[in-house]
């Protein structure tokens, strides 16, 4: 129980003076006048001086500190026994790991010793990144030993680069973060051009970015210019569309990948609400009018597949694909999408936009394997049940491939049910499977010159050197071309 006073009384400073050596019966007495509120620094001094040295003494102290008192006792214990600073401030962060932060935040600790203190103290990460007691060099030095980057004594490997290529650390990830900053352009395009997964770089920036207030805002501009340079160019795109200057086709075509018809029906966001209004109308007549230079598709007429307007669902793949092999679902989601913001607009737009997703919906969704070969049809003559084989099912996707379609349910299961009743002959497959492998035989070789390009790379400066020069020698064979 603590008294109402904290002043130490005679008889106790008799107690203590008295205290030759520390017996646990002795450690006892000296822990109840700290439990009942007397300060370290009376305690301590009424001590003698050969006690005052001893380990369990000095753990008292540093348990016993507060916001206040942590640094008058640091320096009685530094000045009485000639401990390095360091050391106590260790025995406390085990106790008052967050008094220890904000100590450590304002009185520059040596930067070699601060890991010292991190498997007590892992948001001692976040103190430093934020303290102005320390160069950023300093607290680069520092961050480089966080579980962020190291574990176990490993590097950790945020992002795969080639197969002889590792991250040895904090510093080769900023290497790349420069690429990136010095390029000065959207995160897609530099992630594409990098061969490397977007999340990935993301989480990269974002850690980068919480350990260095320039490098956040450095970061932070180059997103917010890629930012602005999109919406421009879209901007400018929706008015050349609404203005029936551009279709959205030759603007995809010209775009080659970098953006696609989702772009377009995001752009409500920085567009007026009456071009965007105008926007989905011109979308939706150009889907009616399709490619007029295009000539009706075999295997649609064959099939008799409904076409979304007189566009065929190649033409809306390359408009809506997300790249989640879905481009069917990518369609009629997108469709669906348009259909519910010209809803309020009466008359033809709003029945044509529902009959599109109608339409799009009447191809079945993507190939679903378990579907397929669950489905069965009647022997015309025999009305004997005929099964859908694994065979079957791998010939109908082949020859959609040779043919360039998009894979739906119901392109599979017509195209099948032509293999099952002997309409397609075994030469027309076989040619299938020979364009197919011709097509994967030449990707494999590309592939094949990559990874031997690749394997000769053995660290971040070379992957960044042999990526540079291969978009050079792309960029110079393109203008060759033209």
């Amino acid at each position: 129980m603590k008294r109402d006073t904290v002043t130490i009384l005679k008889k106790e400073k008799e107690t203590l003076a008295n205290i030759t050596e520390l017996t646990p019966e002795n450690l006892q007495v000296i822990k109840g006048l700290f439990d009942i509120g007397i300060s370290t620094r009376q305690i301590y001094l009424n001590l003698p001086a050969t006690v005052r040295t001893e380990p369990e003494i000095i753990e008292l102290c540093a348990k016993h500190i507060n916001q206040g008192t942590l640094k008058s006792t640091l320096d009685l214990i530094v000045e009485q026994t000639g401990m390095e600073r360091v050391a106590f401030l260790k025995i406390a962060n085990k106790y008052h790991p967050g008094l220890v932060s904000k100590y450590i935040k304002r009185n520059k600790v040596e930067i070699e010793r601060l890991s010292e203190f991190t498997e007590d103290n892992p948001e001692l990460y976040k103190i430093i990144a934020s303290s102005e007691a320390y160069s950023q060099e300093e607290k680069n030095k520092f961050f480089a030993t966080s579980p962020k980057w190291m574990k176990k004594g490993q590097p950790v490997q945020y992002i795969q680069l080639a197969p002889n290529v590792q991250f040895a650390g904090r510093d080769d990830y900023l290497k790349l973060v420069q690429a990136y900053l010095a390029e000065d352009s959207s995160m897609v395009k530099f992630c594409r051009k990098y061969q490397i997964d977007k999340g990935d770089f993301n989480k990269v920036l974002d850690i980068l970015a919480g350990e260095d207030k320039t490098l956040s805002e450095q970061i932070g501009q180059v997103k917010e210019r890629a930012s602005q340079r999109y919406m421009a160019l879209m901007t400018d795109f929706v008015g050349k569309v609404v203005d029936d200057e551009l279709s959205i086709d030759e603007i995809l075509n010209a775009a080659a990948g970098r953006i696609n018809g989702w772009d377009f029906l995001n752009s409500a966001s920085f567009t007026s609400k009456e071009q965007h209004h105008k926007l989905l109308q011109k979308m939706l007549t150009e889907i009616s009018a399709g490619k007029k230079d295009t000539p009706t598709d075999k295997i649609d007429s064959q099939y008799s597949l409904p076409q979304i307007g007189r566009s065929s669902m190649e033409q809306l793949s390359r408009w809506f694909d997300t790249g989640k092999k879905q481009p069917i679902e990518d369609i009629y989601n997108a469709l669906g999408m348009i259909h519910g913001r010209v809803a309020y607009i009466y008359g033809d737009d709003k029945r044509k936009s529902f009959a599109f997703v109608k339409r799009a919906k009447t191809y079945g969704g993507d190939v679903s394997d378990t579907r397929i070969l669950s489905s069965f049809f009647e022997d015309p003559k025999t009305k004997q049940r005929i099964d859908i084989t694994e065979k079957n099912l791998q010939d109908a996707l082949t020859i959609i491939k040779a043919n360039k379609k998009v894979p739906s349910h119901k392109l599979a299961i017509l195209i099948i049910k032509d293999i099952v009743y002997g309409r397609i002959p075994e030469s027309k497959i076989t040619e299938a499977y020979r364009i197919v492998k011709t097509k994967e035989l030449q990707e494999k070789a590309k592939q094949a010159e990559r990874e031997r390009s690749m394997a000769k790379l053995t660290c971040v400066d070379d992957y960044i050197s042999y990526i540079n020069n291969s978009t050079t020698e792309q960029e110079n064979e393109h203008s060759k071309e033209m």
